[in-house]
């Protein structure tokens, strides 16, 4: 393929299209569809540091209105942002599962949530 005046007539440009795969789509409550691809690998979430929260201690996810607690031992330790919990709710109603844990880098403590299904 040349360019400028050394193209030839029969030349095309070449249009890549990304193709995505195992793309599953659902409808949720706001009417946009929803997909796998859209439920990232990992979210995590900054807390305040506590005697609870000590690095890789496993946390639990329990629903309080439209957001979720972040729970240690029973004990609220933090809430998740809308914008996170949405995402959990949206992916969970795929079957997609997450699982968390503390992590605490540069004196920083947060909850970290990986996809497990």
């Amino acid at each position: 393929m040349g360019k400028g005046p050394q193209r030839k007539k029969t030349d095309q440009p070449k249009i890549r299209i990304s193709q995505t795969t195992n793309t599953i789509t659902t409808n949720s409550s706001g009417g946009a569809g929803v997909s796998a691809e859209k439920c990232p690998v990992t979210l995590q979430a900054k807390l305040q540091k506590s005697p609870l929260t000590v690095n890789n201690v496993p946390v639990e996810l329990e629903k309080s209105g439209e957001r979720y607690e972040i729970m240690i031992g029973g004990r609220s330790v933090g809430t998740l942002d809308l914008r996170i919990s949405r995402t959990i709710t949206n992916c969970s109603e795929l079957g997609i599962r997450y699982k968390g844990k503390i992590v605490v880098e540069k004196e920083i403590v947060y909850a970290r949530f990986q996809r497990i299904s």
